[in-house]
């Protein structure tokens, strides 16, 4: 039995963050792509702009997360318990 209980901000929070990835990501590959392959000006700008962008979304997401290990009492270990995937407070 887990006791975290997540409020739905955090969760909406979480996946909005994680949208804003996928979103973020193939823009900086085609920026990269389009600065070193084709020397399009101004692609470089772009691909460090969304580069710290994409660093400040990783950050954010791992703070989002922070609250739900920060006790102590909360930690799961998984382990198998008569062949089946069980969780174990430690």
């Amino acid at each position: 039995k887990c006791n975290v209980v997540e409020a739905p901000e955090h969760g909406r929070r979480r996946i909005f963050i994680l949208l804003a990835l996928m979103l973020v990501l193939p823009i900086i590959f085609v920026a990269f792509i389009l600065h070193n392959v084709f020397c399009i000006p101004g692609t470089y700008e772009a691909f460090a702009i969304f580069e710290y962008l994409t660093i400040i979304l990783i950050y954010s997401f791992h703070l989002s997360n922070f609250y739900l290990f920060s006790d102590p009492s909360q930690k799961i270990l998984v382990c198998h318990r008569n062949g089946k995937l069980a969780p174990v407070r430690i």
